[in-house]
Formats: C-alpha cells, sequence, structure tokens
C-alpha cells in the first residue's frame, strides 16, 4: 500500500513537469516570433547603402570606391563611398 501512494506522487511531480515544460515552449515560440519579426526590419535597415554613409548612383559612375556589401533601392545602382575633405 505505501508502494502505490509514492508511485502517485510521483506522477504528480512529473504531470507538473510535462505542464512547466509546455509552457516553456510555448513562450519561445512566442519569443522567437518577436525577436524574428524586429530583426528582419533591423537587418534590412543595416544592409542599406545610404545607413553608411554611402550613395547609390547609376553603375559604372561610382568616382570612389564600390562595394557589393550594401544595398541600393535599385538594381541599376551600386553603392558608393568617396572621401570628402572635411572643413575645421
Amino acid at each position: 500500500m505505501m508502494k502505490q501512494m509514492v508511485n502517485k506522487a510521483g506522477s504528480e511531480y512529473v504531470m507538473w513537469i510535462v505542464i512547466a515544460a509546455a509552457v516553456a515552449l510555448v513562450a519561445m515560440v512566442i519569443l522567437l516570433f518577436i525577436f524574428r519579426e524586429g530583426t528582419g526590419r533591423l537587418a534590412t535597415g543595416l544592409a542599406e547603402c545610404e545607413s553608411k554613409l554611402g550613395q547609390c548612383v547609376p553603375i559604372g559612375e561610382c568616382t570612389g570606391s564600390v562595394t557589393k556589401t550594401f544595398d541600393c533601392s535599385s538594381p541599376d545602382e551600386e553603392c558608393c563611398f568617396t572621401l570628402q575633405k572635411q572643413v575645421s
């Protein structure tokens, strides 16, 4: 009889562990969805040429250095960086 009571108490703990794991899994999926959406917009902003102080110019018209790392809105343009003297 004592053995049956111990097994019943043990099964209650297992049930709470399963419930806690399910709640944690749901919370993790919700957080993943929230951060995935937010970082998608952030990554788009970080990849833009103008956000890095470059200029989108028509292909072949850059007088500085061209990079393919950053994106321009038009496929006919490339990201151009030119050195400018700072006036003090």
